[in-house]
């Protein structure tokens, strides 16, 4: 159930990942162009075929936890960074993005830098990603817009973690981003000073009385657990005395960081900066202690049950790609299938999180149905796309109420015989 909840309830966590990630530092690379051409993941590097054998040679040399950042301008210039030995995972791929933003930068490499291997494990660039899908410009956008009079609402979908290197977003979302007088996010951390987060996490996120998940979690989960977190770098006392259902949403995504996806990358993040930099109102469908009280109020059994998936580093590892994937192609389908798969450990699971699930939506659609009986002026609202996707999605929702919206195509135009319709 993982990317659900990081879907549905990961603004708070957000900056309780802070707690996950330590300080390191790391050398880099600046590489050494030369005339042959050689290919990285498909996509041309200025270096020759040797010197990236070399590198791959030099990397496989080094010792775990390790990893590898690499930056690769649209000329083929690349720029390395990377540390081995580190205290952890989550250190090493700090310290080799650290290393490889220094030599990006000396470097002039405007693309920003992506990890590409952690350990063993090579990891997709955002862009060779996107080479081997090649969306149309036909392709389902997660954007919908509704009118009324002389009021427009755009509706987008986020994943809250997601890679730099695959900005800009499609046309459909800058086309409804530079249209847009506000954007509405689902909670706007930026609002939320870091001194009350702390105290609503220390409210809603901590187990009672003192106790720890040593004395929650069955075995053998915890041992495998405490392996796992510590393999991470992220000591057992840092996460001891939080509920299971805050360590599954910390644990999931910092498994993602090791795929490569990082929250402060995250699609609503990243508009909610530009946001503020534009000078653009900036509101929110929920609060931070709505979000966070929900997770406190989801009984132990049931979270305990649902450790099973959001502490399983397997069924984890491949979730980001697959979200990515269906988000990238338009896929409600899709996304649907991979939430509904996240509950699959019990029924009572299940019910109560379609219960929450759908009472959230319902409350959303409501409010967006009040903004298009308000003031006249065009917004942007941008919620999680496990929201949009689904019977019990807004965009359902909403058609219930009469209130029907055009989906988007990937360039922005109004894609061709679709109106919101179940499944799509």
């Amino acid at each position: 159930m993982a990317f659900k909840e990081v879907e549905h309830a990961t603004e708070p966590v957000r900056a309780a990942l802070l707690f996950f990630v330590c300080a390191a530092v790391a050398n880099a690379d600046e590489g050494k162009p030369v005339d042959e051409g050689a290919v990285f993941q498909t996509l041309p590097v200025k270096a020759s075929s040797d010197l990236v054998e070399t590198w791959r040679k030099q990397y496989e040399g080094f010792a775990e936890p390790k990893a590898l950042a690499m930056a690769l301008g649209e000329d083929g210039a690349w720029a390395f960074g990377w540390l081995e030995k580190a205290p952890g995972v989550l250190p090493a791929i700090g310290a080799a993005l650290q290393g490889c933003e220094q030599a990006r930068r000396q470097k002039e490499i405007a693309t920003p830098c992506e990890i590409i291997r952690v350990n063993d494990q090579e990891l997709e660039l955002g862009r060779a990603f996107a080479k081997r899908i090649n969306a149309s410009d036909a392709t389902p956008a997660m954007v919908w817009r509704f009118q009324k009079n002389d009021r427009t609402l755009y509706l987008a979908g986020s994943l809250h973690v997601f890679k730099s290197s695959l900005y800009p977003l499609p046309a459909a979302y800058e086309k409804a981003f530079s249209d847009s007088e506000s954007l509405i996010l689902e909670v706007n951390l930026a609002a939320v000073p870091p001194q009350d987060l702390m105290k609503l996490r220390q409210k809603h996120l901590m187990l009672p009385d003192g106790k720890t998940l040593d004395s929650v979690l069955p075995e053998p989960l915890l041992e495998k657990t405490k392996k796992e977190i510590a393999d991470l770098g992220v000591p057992w006392s840092a996460v001891a005395t939080l509920t299971p259902a805050a360590l599954g949403i910390e644990f999931s995504q910092a498994l993602f960081m090791t795929r490569g996806y990082f929250p402060q990358a995250g699609i609503d993040q990243h508009l909610l900066t530009r946001a503020l930099q534009g000078g653009k109102t900036v509101d929110q469908l929920e609060t931070l202690e709505f979000q966070l009280a929900l997770l406190g109020e989801m009984p132990v059994d049931l979270q305990k049950i649902q450790s099973r998936t959001t502490l399983d580093s397997k069924t984890l590892s491949h979730r980001p790609d697959e979200l990515l994937e269906a988000w990238y192609l338009g896929d409600l389908q899709r996304i649907a299938s991979l939430m509904a798969t996240d509950y699959d450990a019990s029924a009572e699971l299940r019910n109560w999180h379609r219960r929450v699930f759908r009472e959230r939506n319902e409350k959303m659609a409501d409010q967006i149905a009040g903004l298009l009986e308000s003031a006249p002026q065009t917004k942007m609202i941008v919620v999680g796309t496990g929201h949009l996707a689904g019977d019990d999605s807004i965009i359902q929702l909403l058609a219930q109420k009469k209130i029907t919206g055009v989906r988007l195509s990937r360039d922005g135009s109004p894609l061709k015989e679709e109106r919101v319709s179940p499944g799509h």
